[in-house]
């Protein structure tokens, strides 16, 4: 891509726009770096997306936190990249998740990138949750926001009733405002997208959302040392906020932040999401730093 003056850093948006392909054998990873020009931490943060998830969507995230100082990073990996990760005593952690921690870490070596704060979004709290306990020495904070994972036994069908409910809730609250009905169409066309992709892997995936459950994780995590946040929707039907506080125990976490929004709004309302994702970072930094 050719910018009018060459001696000048490219606008956020213009490095958006330009994607970083990481080749591998049988598939390339497209990579959005977003890096502004005044640096608020030295280190970086990588958006571990939801089901069916790509860039596109969270455009507004990425932009956000990059236009508050915070070297961003998000990967297309829709359903992942081969594992050939080895856990220790035979963990059973689902294969399905597990390429999705394999192409968050090839990337992250690629780019020799040491740490990271993780910001992790629906099914993106189970495989950065997976992530962060089998490579701690990677990540400084998580937030996790409308995770996936933490609100006890589930079902596919449930959680299916659950997406649906907030899609069909989503469409009715931004038939009336064009940008917020532009951000359900690229969010929701891109699930769609991923599911025509490769069939079998989105149903793969659906039930490995369903099926986990990564809270006995968080606790391991933040004894390392790792700071722990949650953010979640109190309207959220796919992963109801009771089941959460239920499941989730003041020992796990640092921070939980409720906000008033459905599943989708993360994207929908991604400046209100976004606003508070830095403030739960700001916050986790200044208590390590303590």
């Amino acid at each position: 891509m050719m910018y009018e003056n060459i001696n000048s850093k490219p606008t956020l948006e213009q490095q958006f726009a330009t994607r970083e392909i990481i080749e591998l054998p049988g598939q390339d990873i497209e990579v959005v770096d977003l890096e502004p020009e005044n640096l608020k931490t030295e280190v970086p943060v990588v958006l571990g997306v939801g089901w069916g998830g790509e860039p596109d969507a969270y455009k507004n995230n990425l932009l956000y936190l990059a236009n508050k100082g915070r070297r961003t990073i998000a990967l297309d990996a829709v359903h992942g990249i081969d594992n050939d990760i080895e856990t220790e005593n035979d963990t059973d952690f689902p294969d399905i998740e597990m390429r999705k921690v394999a192409a968050l870490l090839e990337v992250l070596t690629k780019k020799s990138i040491d740490k990271v704060d993780a910001v992790a979004y629906s099914e993106g709290g189970i495989y950065v949750t997976l992530a962060a306990i089998l490579y701690p020495e990677k990540f400084r904070n998580l937030v996790l926001v409308n995770p996936g994972g933490l609100v006890g036994q589930d079902n596919e069908f449930r959680l299916t009733a659950g997406f649906l409910k907030d899609l069909v809730k989503h469409f009715v609250e931004v038939v009336g405002n064009k940008e917020f009905l532009k951000r359900f169409g690229i969010f929701y066309g891109g699930m769609a997208k991923s599911a025509a992709i490769d069939l079998s892997k989105a149903i793969k995936e659906i039930s490995a959302i369903s099926d986990s459950q990564v809270q006995d994780l968080l606790k391991n995590i933040k004894e390392q040392g790792i700071g722990i946040s949650i953010i979640h929707g109190v309207d959220d039907s796919a992963f109801p906020m009771g089941k959460m506080q239920e499941v989730v125990k003041p020992d796990q976490v640092d921070g939980f932040y409720s906000v008033k929004g459905a599943h989708g709004d993360f994207v929908i309302q991604a400046e209100k999401y976004t606003e508070i994702v830095d403030q739960a970072l700001d916050a986790l930094e200044k208590k390590k730093n303590k």
